[in-house]
């Protein structure tokens, strides 16, 4: 599925359409939330950089001593906390998590540039965190970015040349 943020939605949608003869890609149109990174900054907790542990939790709910039992408890609350956030932000409209984007727009709107920001999506995180695509599934995600935005461009090419 495709995730695109871009001022000319339809053109974009007509794009992952296609003409007759053309593969269709699936497509939806969303908010891109742009994050700091891939894991804390999206609400994930099972990366390499997650400060979440047992006793951060304990010192803001002022438990004094660990027990293993209320640590397990404490993690399933936290997870459910974290559950309800990705909700709200799905809620939100927010249909895309992401880092480089912000810059990306930053960086083109500082230049003029026109631009438009597609995103392949490749974890529903509705479901869950972690990405468990096969190597086919990650290149087809590519692929279908690729193929939208050619066909993007290739009728904003045909279009001023009339």
């Amino acid at each position: 599925m495709l995730i695109l943020l871009a001022a000319q939605c339809q053109e974009v949608l007509a794009a992952a359409k296609g003409t007759e003869g053309e593969r269709p890609v699936p497509c939806v149109l969303g908010k891109t939330m742009g994050t700091d990174d891939f894991y804390e900054g999206q609400g994930r907790m099972d990366g390499a950089l997650c400060e979440f542990t047992y006793e951060v939790y304990a010192s803001h709910h002022h438990y004094h001593h660990y027990h293993p039992l209320r640590a397990n408890l404490t993690l399933l609350v936290v997870r459910q906390e974290q559950r309800a956030w990705i909700a709200r932000v799905s809620e939100a409209g927010v249909t895309n998590m992401e880092m480089e984007g912000p810059q990306f727009a930053a960086f083109c709107a500082r230049l003029g540039i026109r631009a438009v920001l597609m995103c392949g999506v490749l974890v529903n995180r509705l479901l869950g965190d972690q990405v468990t695509s096969t190597p086919q599934e990650l290149a087809q995600v590519g692929e279908n970015v690729l193929i939208v935005a050619l066909r993007f461009i290739k009728n904003r090419l045909a279009a001023s040349a009339h």
